[in-house]
């Protein structure tokens, strides 16, 4: 019977072994609905893939970059990216090994005696190890698949940055135009007051005024600027642009339309349990669970199985002896009954981990979904109500200014108060648009940090009721 044995045991060390599958990986990320919005995900190895990324990253910027474009070259250009996948491969890799175990130890010596000579051989493993691979197996399958979940989540959080960044350097791009009018508009202002004063038509305080105006327009210029150069210099970081192909980007100097109507929350709304967090918690918990019972039997003690088989050559005469030993580790000083509390305490904790998951996704979703209705109403309100009241008036300066009703300072001012208005929609759209990715990150179970612009009432005000 003990001739067998070690045949036996190393049967499971024969079957298949955990294994973790990289391009797998890639092709459910790929598959996941909703995490790619262009282009594809994949791990850049050989110089013809490298060659190939670089080629359609040119094509990209032949053109104006759309959100989608600009997502894809991140895909194909940004090396922060593809560091983030390789180390999911390494990550993938070891949680694999976890369902491995140790390689068995064969020791080989040669002993001399006068005329003896013995040769021995021995293979030694641990048998508590073998016994326990299946259940070590099925921990780390469910932890490569958490290994998977994670890194769709980490792909959709790398392409939602892109998509931030790209609104905020069109935003950036579409301000910057409005800056520059009204910079032109106060500088003729203020030109036409310097030379009226001269004249004696005007005073030395409306003087100051119009001057004053120039002066915060030439600092708003300013700004605009700094925030167009940061803007755009983030994408192109996220992007992994350099060189040429940083001065070769272009942008729209427009942010896209609004929808009609807004999104609902039952539109949007998916089942709880498909959120990236929800999913991760619960293979948290399942891994844990799986693998409670092998750390509890690890607590107790230790065995370590080996067979011996040696020759013994006595002047001619060969003969054998073989044998086995079992070395067993005695819990006389540890018991390992802090390392069970321990392992006891973790597994509750992934238990109530998964709770919360569950219990916050629906409260973010709720207050998520309401950041990105009121900015969408503020949004909508700018376009059909605060806009075309200031172009009216606009227009109405303009027939008195002609009808040589008002001057040409208050023309100047009504367009100053267009101008502003502008700027104020356009800040407004990029709140909905940032707050629409924003909630869809919430949807997706792997929520993101998305500023929004605070626009002050008393601001709306003021633009509609010059």
């Amino acid at each position: 019977m003990m001739k067998k044995l070690p045949l036996a045991l190393l049967v499971p060390l024969l079957a298949s072994c955990s294994t973790f599958d990289m391009q797998g990986s890639l092709t459910k990320v790929n598959a996941e609905p909703g995490v790619v919005t262009a282009g594809k995900v994949d791990v850049v190895i050989t110089n013809e893939q490298q060659k190939a990324r670089e080629q359609r990253a040119a094509e990209l910027l032949q053109e104006s970059l759309s959100e989608d474009a600009a997502v894809e070259l991140m895909l194909s250009k940004s090396p922060a990216f593809q560091e983030l996948l390789l180390n999911h491969w390494q990550a993938g890799a070891s949680v694999a090994q976890t369902g491995r175990i140790a390689n068995p130890v064969f020791s080989f010596e040669r002993m001399v005696k006068g005329e003896e000579t013995e040769y021995g051989r021995f293979l030694r493993f641990g048998l508590l190890d073998v016994l326990t691979l299946p259940a070590r197996q099925a921990a780390a399958e469910i932890a490569i698949d958490r290994a998977a979940m994670s890194l769709s989540a980490e792909v959709y959080a790398s392409i939602s940055q892109v998509r931030l960044a790209w609104l905020d350097a069109v935003t950036a791009e579409a301000k910057l135009k409005i800056a520059e009018k009204a910079f032109t508009g106060t500088s003729a202002s203020a030109d036409l007051a310097k030379r009226m004063k001269q004249t004696g038509n005007f005073t030395t305080t409306d003087r100051i005024r119009q001057q004053l105006i120039f002066s915060e327009a030439t600092i708003a210029l300013a700004t605009a600027r700094q925030e167009r150069i940061a803007a755009r210099e983030k994408l192109v970081r996220l992007l992994g642009l350099e060189g040429e192909d940083a001065q070769q980007l272009k942008l729209p100097t427009k942010l896209p339309k609004l929808a009609k109507q807004p999104l609902a929350l039952t539109d949007i709304a998916k089942e709880i349990n498909q959120r990236f967090d929800v999913r991760m918690a619960r293979l948290d918990y399942e891994s844990a669970l799986k693998r409670n019972g092998v750390d509890q039997v690890s607590t107790f003690t230790d065995i370590e199985y080996g067979r011996r088989y040696d020759t013994i050559n006595d002047a001619g005469s060969i003969s054998h002896k073989k044998g086995y030993e079992l070395e067993v580790k005695l819990p006389v000083f540890d018991w390992g009954d802090m390392q069970r509390d321990a392992l006891q305490a973790n597994l509750l904790a992934k238990q109530q981990a998964y709770k919360n998951a569950v219990l916050s996704a629906a409260s973010q979703l709720r207050e998520s979904y309401s950041l990105y209705r009121t900015s969408f109403d503020i949004a909508q309100h700018y376009q059909e109500q605060i806009l075309p009241m200031q172009e009216t008036l606009l227009e109405e300066a303009t027939y008195n200014y002609n009808g040589m009703i008002i001057g040409v300072f208050e023309l100047m001012q009504a367009g100053r108060d267009m101008a502003a208005a502008q700027q104020s929609a356009i800040d407004a759209k990029r709140n909905v648009l940032n707050a629409e990715i924003a909630m869809n990150s919430v949807v997706m179970g792997r929520p993101i940090d998305a500023s929004t612009t605070k626009i002050s009432a008393s601001s709306a005000s003021a633009d509609a009721g010059h």
